[in-house]
């Protein structure tokens, strides 16, 4: 009956009671009896929207969004995500882009959205998994400048070795310029203050297997040399002397 009644209701609100504040109220009741009923979302969320009511605009949001699918769901999202955003509500925003990201990974620019937001709240888990799910839907080109992305991340913000080593196993077996960026993140990785000794020797086992291949012994004697000047007597897992025999 609210659903029948309705837009009666409006039409004679907008002539002859036109600013009455009681309109919201009655909007309000229709998406609590059926959130798929749209003259009431259209008109609902236009009054809040000019009200700069943003609250209760997100919680009619959520409400539709519950209940409608395929392109309007999405349409819906990505106008919440907005409101959200300019609320600075930034981790409901954030929920909004992920489901947009799911529904589509290979939209570049709701990832390029969903990552800015992730960097700002400083969710670096997240971020990285992000990333790792975008390598397996790009084109090679951009799955390998998201990978050393990546594993420089893990590096220079997370300080996990272990998760840069992890992220740099695939583009290691790469041809080219994909594998000449891993062989510099992994002389980066030796380099930095966060390794480990077991990371850097498995970082020079990577290297060595490469360089190797490679003939170029050169770059092996530089990247042995870097794991022996962080060498002490307090890292009985480096075998020094081996090492310099190397």
């Amino acid at each position: 009956l609210l659903v029948e009644i309705g837009p009666r209701a409006l039409v004679f609100h907008d002539e002859w009671a036109l600013g009455d504040k009681a309109l919201i109220g009655l909007l309000v009741r229709v998406p609590t009896v059926d959130p798929t009923v749209k003259w009431a979302f259209d008109r609902l969320s236009l009054e809040l929207t000019m009200r700069d009511r943003r609250e209760e605009l997100l919680w009619l949001y959520d409400r539709v969004l519950g209940a409608v699918e395929g392109t309007r769901q999405i349409a819906l999202l990505e106008e919440a995500a907005d409101v959200a955003r300019r609320s600075q509500q930034i981790d409901r925003a954030i929920g909004y882009l992920e489901r947009l990201f799911d529904a589509d990974p290979r939209r570049a620019a709701i990832a390029a959205s969903l990552e800015r937001l992730l960097e700002q709240r400083a969710r670096h888990a997240d971020l990285l998994a992000l990333w790792k799910r975008r390598m397996d839907v790009e084109a090679p080109a951009e799955a390998a400048r998201l990978r050393c992305r990546a594993a420089g991340f893990c590096l220079d913000t997370m300080d996990d070795p272990a998760a840069a080593l992890e992220t740099l196993q695939p583009l290691e077996e790469e041809p080219g310029t994909e594998r000449e960026a891993a062989c510099a993140l992994l002389e980066r990785l030796i380099d930095g203050p966060a390794a480990t000794p077991a990371s850097r020797l498995e970082a020079l086992a990577r290297l060595r297997a490469r360089y190797d291949a490679a003939a170029q012994p050169c770059e092996l004697v530089r990247a042995l040399r870097s794991v022996l000047a962080r060498a002490s007597d307090a890292t009985p897992e480096l075998d020094v002397a081996r090492l310099h025999a190397e």
